[in-house]
């Protein structure tokens, strides 16, 4: 096969990391080796870890800050593995709660993820490695490859483009040309909105970028939320009428350079003003209060229609500003922002971290959830692999919990999948070691020649071609390592893949004992949680414009399970991309979370697009009409959430084809009033297409999972 096809390194990112462990391993080794005796192991696997495994990305002094977390967090592992390596059965409960906890913290994305295996692996080298060294050694050793790590990182950082940042720049720049194109009397083509869905799961999904519960990670969701429902309202954008004209256009161009603003912003040019969309939308507000004001109710039809037409303009300008004040909050560069617009600025203190962080935990705490069951089906591997190794006495125990830790993914068969891999890449790695360790024999000089070479190829293969050759080259590199530092020959080479063997067994296994299915089985019912939840919100929304008394509670609640299930579904769709047998198309994706992101959208631009009244209303027609389109639009959400229950057929139509919307000709003399009822028609006829486009796909990406032979 031609090399070109084979490699997968277009940034040259993989090769610049292969490099720069080829320099620091072979180098911490030999210090660390005269040091201390044994420490050359720990300093060789940790510098290796941190460099390869974790990478962390970002600024200088992010990344100065996490390397030092990582060393202080690992040395701490090395250190409880020594303490309790003695005892079997103490080993495996501290090892099991141990695994649990690092794998759960990667509920904080980003550094957590990253470090969860040099973590893993800090404690299964101590607690499975002789003690042919003090605790003190082998920490003073960890401490060593760290540092050297952290130096490397900061001396010959490997740069990734800002793939997020510039992707979000590039859709605000194509709001903003939309909105000029309706400032020039056009009607912008619509815009594909799963590109900013890929954009969220480029930045989930990257485990070495330092998303947590900071500030800044809450505004970059608010900002992806921002332009991805700016996108799908761009497909509603339309000429303007000629109510409010040249208010209109003023809006439009004011919202257009907002977001321009943000683009800016995001590409590291100054920062943005959402004042005067505020200002231009406070302007288009007054004349269509005038207009309503001036025109009698029974000749308010076209009236209405047209003011109907503007909510998209009035939506996608408030969207806007949120984008501005979280684009600012991203970039640490503040937007000025108007007083009272009401634009989220997330708290960075230390108290508003905690709660942050709490509430995450809180959420993932749940059987339910993937994050949890992940973390049990871990921490039960990586157990069962201890036992394993430690009873079965195999020279190097620590790789029967490394192979383990490698192979375990989220489902039995993604797992069967990986351990495949695994050991036909150990195989080919042997095949390559032992003869290697033949021919070289007894040469230290050689193989201390060979070491930069099997680093480099063990730390670039797994990124650049794949599992299969990663396991490979690490074979031949750890065959390589441990005859510099206690010379056995090819007896290494037979004991990697003994154990590598047994390791990929142990997670087989344990695939099959903990939720076998994986995320598979919990998707369908995530979804139908999260169309229920945005079933309720909007009844609570529709209920309270409409006027009838509901407590603070009832609303705080509705909103608060709306934002929890869309993030249980968004971890259930992340652990599903991971898997190498189930393919959700970026597409259905973006329609099942399409319906509910409008739900949201609306209970939180409604009082930024128009009045806010709240007080309880007279019964009239046109309440009756909204009441009756609120309820048939709940219905919606209810038959999608039942058939993914049942796995039966969908029998809901929407009540209203796209074409035909509802035009509500409020007959109240109060011009507001007039306003917030035509806003909200026009919410429910935009989630009520939106649902109609979104049910078919929702319920095939729901359901339309392989069968697997075991099932």
């Amino acid at each position: 096969m031609d090399l070109p096809h084979v490699v997968n390194d277009p940034e040259r990112i993989h090769l610049r990391k292969g490099l720069r462990a080829a320099v620091v391993v072979p180098l911490v080794l030999l210090g660390a080796s005269r040091i201390s005796d044994g420490a050359g192991l720990y300093a060789s696997f940790a510098a290796f870890a941190a460099l390869v495994f974790a990478d962390f990305m970002g600024r200088r002094r992010r990344v100065a800050r996490a390397y030092v977390v990582l060393a202080a967090c690992g040395s701490l592992a090395v250190l409880l593995g020594s303490a309790v390596a003695e005892h079997v059965a103490v080993a495996a409960v501290v090892l099991f709660v141990y695994a649990f906890v690092v794998r759960f913290a990667g509920c904080f994305g980003g550094y957590a993820v990253a470090s969860s295996a040099p973590l893993l692996l800090g404690f299964a080298l101590s607690v499975m490695t002789p003690p042919s060294t003090v605790a003190s050694g082998r920490v003073l050793g960890w401490l060593i490859g760290s540092a050297a790590a952290l130096l490397a990182a900061l001396v010959a950082p490997v740069e990734r483009p800002h793939v997020v940042r510039s992707g979000l720049a590039e859709r605000s720049a194509e709001l903003a040309a939309a909105l000029r194109a309706v400032a020039a009397g056009g009607s912008p083509a619509p815009m594909d909105a799963t590109r900013v869905l890929e954009l969220r799961e480029e930045l989930a999904g990257s485990a070495s970028r330092p998303v947590s519960p900071s500030a800044r990670a809450a505004a970059y969701t608010d900002l992806l939320d921002a332009l991805g429902r700016a996108s799908l309202m761009a497909a509603d954008l339309r000429a303007l009428d000629e109510v409010a004209h040249d208010e209109g256009v003023a809006l439009a161009t004011a919202a257009g350079d907002a977001f321009d603003g943000v683009a800016a912003v995001l590409e590291g040019r100054g920062r943005v003003d959402a004042r005067p969309v505020a200002a231009a939308m406070e302007a288009h507000h007054r004349v269509l209060l005038d207009a309503i004001a001036a025109t009698p109710p029974a000749d308010r039809r076209t009236l209405c229609a047209e003011i109907t037409a503007t909510a998209p303009l009035r939506i996608t300008s408030a969207l806007s500003v949120m984008a501005a004040v979280s684009a600012g909050q991203v970039a640490d560069e503040p937007a000025e922002v108007p007083d009272g617009f009401g634009a989220t600025v997330h708290d960075a203190g230390a108290g508003a971290f905690l709660r942050r962080a709490l509430a995450t935990v809180r959420f993932h705490l749940d059987p339910r959830a993937p994050r949890f069951r992940n973390s049990v089906r871990a921490a039960g591997a990586l157990t069962l692999s201890l036992v394993v190794a430690r009873e079965g006495g195999f020279d190097h125990g620590f790789w029967v919990v490394l192979g383990t830790l490698l192979v375990l993914r989220s489902s039995a068969a993604d797992t069967e999948v990986s351990a495949r891999q695994s050991l036909v890449g150990t195989l080919g790695g042997f095949l390559v070691a032992a003869p290697l360790i033949v021919v070289v024999g007894g040469s230290t000089g050689v193989l201390w020649a060979l070491l930069p070479l099997v680093t480099f190829a063990a730390a670039w293969a797994p990124g650049a071609i794949g599992m299969g050759t990663g396991q490979g080259s690490f074979t031949v590199f750890v065959v390589v390592l441990f005859n510099i530092i206690s010379p056995e020959g090819y007896t290494t080479a037979v004991a990697r893949l003994e154990d590598v063997a047994i390791g990929a067994a142990v997670a087989v296994v344990a695939g099959f004992l903990f939720w076998p299915r994986g995320s598979e089985s919990v998707l369908a019912p995530a979804v139908a949680r999260h169309y229920r939840a945005a079933r309720d919100a909007l009844g609570v929304l529709a209920a309270e414009r409409l006027g009838t008394p509901l407590s603070p509670a009832t609303k705080l609640h509705s909103t608060e399970a709306l934002l929890a299930t869309r993030a249980g579904l968004n971890e259930t769709f992340a652990d599903l991309a991971a898997d190498l047998r189930v393919n959700v198309q970026l597409a259905e994706r973006t329609a099942v979370f399409t319906p509910p992101s409008l739900v949201d959208l609306a209970v939180t631009t409604f009082g930024r697009i128009g009045d806010d009244l709240r007080e309880e209303r007279a019964a009239s027609d046109d309440r009756v009409l909204l009441e009756s389109r609120a309820f048939e639009v709940e219905t919606g959400f209810d038959a999608i959430a039942d058939t993914l229950h049942a796995r039966s057929e969908l029998r809901w139509q929407p009540a209203r084809a796209p074409d035909d919307p509802t035009v509500v000709v409020p007959p109240d003399r109060d011009p507001r009033r007039v306003l917030e009822l035509l806003w909200l028609g026009v919410w429910l006829d935009t989630i009520e297409r939106a649902l109609g486009a979104a049910a078919g796909p929702t319920i095939e990406a729901s359901t339309a999972m392989p069968r697997r032979w075991w099932r």
